[in-house]
């Protein structure tokens, strides 16, 4: 981490004396005006410049020991990392979107092969009148509804199978009703014919 490089971190006893530090000239005039800044007790920041260099100054003074951390960053640094961080999210950013083209694509494929699916069966099931058994390209909600479509050929079909059933059975029942009245009709004309011949004949 750049913030908490042991380069970039000073720590100071109660008495001001150098503890740590591995990256700065602590006789420098900027170090020492901020090494002998009186102590708040708390953590504070600020700007200062080193060597001709921008720096962000984290301070933070101990309550209990009275001693002092300074972290030192470069704001220079800091900029590049913030860079570095927009980079990253820019391509992190572009992934995601190319993803999410993919994704969509693949349900949008989804649910326009489901339709014209949907489509092409409704158009033979009006040319053909049969029950069809149509297979979803996937089951999603439109694959739900070609389905529902399947199980409604089925009925209507069921439905006009029993409906020609009960036509027949009701012609054939009607037939029936219209010979037995014939017959006996019929009959009665075959007999007076009958008789009438033999009255003619004399017998």
């Amino acid at each position: 981490n750049l913030i908490l490089a042991n380069e970039n971190i000073i720590i100071l006893d109660r008495a001001h004396q150098v503890r740590q530090n591995k990256g700065f000239d602590v006789k420098d005039r900027e170090m020492q005006e901020l090494i002998g800044q009186q102590g708040t007790g708390t953590s504070t920041s600020g700007m200062m410049k080193y060597n001709g260099q921008d720096y962000l100054v984290l301070k933070s003074d101990s309550r209990q020991t009275g001693w002092r951390t300074l972290i030192l960053v470069p704001v220079e640094k800091l900029l590049q990392q913030q860079t570095e961080f927009m980079r990253l999210s820019f391509i992190a950013v572009c992934i995601m979107l190319v993803f999410l083209f993919f994704i969509s694509r693949f349900l949008i494929k989804g649910i326009t092969k489901n339709i014209s699916i949907l489509e092409e069966g409704m158009k033979c099931f009006e040319e053909e009148g049969k029950a069809l058994r149509i297979k979803p390209y996937n089951y999603d909600e439109v694959g739900m509804l070609i389905s529902r479509f399947n199980y409604m050929t089925i009925r209507i079909q069921q439905l006009n199978e029993h409906v020609l059933v009960e036509r027949k059975r009701k012609e054939k029942a009607e037939y029936q009703a219209m010979q037995a009245k014939i017959n006996p009709h019929f009959l009665y004309n075959t007999l007076g014919s009958i008789k009438w011949i033999a009255h003619r004949e004399g017998q």
